[in-house]
């Protein structure tokens, strides 16, 4: 092989070196950007899903709230009707006894 033959492939050999060379470089960068725009995705995602959960767990607590004060109201109703039943009775029994000694 001539001295400007073998010069050519050399050169041809070190360009296509530094091509492969790019090429990965490019590789690289492109694989480290896919997993940082997935990550940030990712993370975007969980964070929506996060503020969805709260909002859920927010709206069952305020049921459970209103569940809770619509007994205690219920359960005040009931003990007022006791107590209204109790005063009857007192009154009916003081009025049988009032009626029975005369």
């Amino acid at each position: 092989m001539s001295r400007g033959r073998r010069a050519s492939v050399h050169k041809i050999t070190i360009d296509a070196l530094e091509q492969n060379r790019q090429i990965a470089s490019t590789a690289a960068e492109m694989s480290r950007r896919m997993h940082r725009d997935s990550v940030t995705a990712a993370q975007e995602a969980a964070g929506k899903n996060v503020r969805v959960l709260e909002d859920q767990i927010s709206a069952v607590a305020d049921l459970h709230l209103e569940s809770f004060r619509g007994r205690k109201e219920a359960f005040q109703n009931f003990r007022r009707g006791l107590a209204v039943i109790g005063g009857l009775a007192g009154s009916g029994g003081a009025f049988w006894a009032s009626w029975r000694c005369s």
